[in-house]
């Protein structure tokens, strides 16, 4: 089973919760010194634009965590993007099989921050160091699985919303996993965290915030 993910269907993790019954929030305050985002997507290729970004896993505000990016010599890559106080920084991996070409299957991407050493990297193939500190703009962000972000508050190109499914996703910080899922239990609104964390990712609805 895997999540089908368009403009109308995308999914998210708030950083707290209203029942407190979670027992580890995926919040990325100042105490945080390292988190990891792991997922299985598969590409909806039919509806990719050169040159823009989809979103797969991501932090709002500042862009971070993995998108997609169709290039314009038809290159395919995965990115993992963040910010500091001074720049955008990113790394890149290729969203293509050992033989060099586009894959139906699920591509699995892994990106890992460390931020108390000072670090990035993007399925063992692309390590950078980070610059700076990491900009205050996470500390209450949302996470989003589709999207970079989906608030009716922000403009229709920075919301990077991703086309195709995804059938796993998992958030580690600092060394806990604080979200799991395999898409397999879900209801129409929410998908059950399988790490016990109470962390059930949520379908976005606009009626929902109102």
């Amino acid at each position: 089973m895997s999540l089908k993910i368009d403009k109308d269907n995308v999914y998210f993790l708030p950083p707290t919760n209203k029942n407190s019954l979670s027992t580890a929030l995926p919040q990325f305050s100042g105490d945080v010194k390292s988190f990891e985002f792991k997922v299985k997507f598969r590409p909806d290729f039919s509806k990719a634009k050169p040159e823009i970004n989809y979103g797969i896993m991501m932090l709002n505000g500042k862009h971070l965590g993995i998108s997609w990016l169709e290039s314009e010599d038809g290159q395919s890559n995965i990115v993992g993007s963040l910010w500091t106080k001074e720049e955008l920084q990113q790394v890149f991996s290729p969203l293509t099989n050992y033989y060099g070409k586009r894959t139906n299957d699920y591509t699995y991407a892994h990106f890992i921050v460390d931020i108390e050493n000072g670090w990035m990297r993007l399925n063992n193939t692309a390590t950078k160091k980070i610059k700076g500190k990491l900009s205050n703009d996470y500390r209450f962000s949302y996470l989003w699985l589709g999207c970079g972000n989906s608030f009716e508050n922000c403009d229709e190109e920075y919301r990077w919303n991703f086309y195709g499914n995804i059938n796993y996703a998992e958030v580690i910080i600092n060394g806990k996993t604080v979200f799991h899922s395999t898409c397999q239990k879900k209801t129409k609104y929410k998908v059950y965290d399988e790490s016990e964390n109470g962390n059930h990712l949520l379908k976005y609805s606009r009626e929902w915030f109102e």
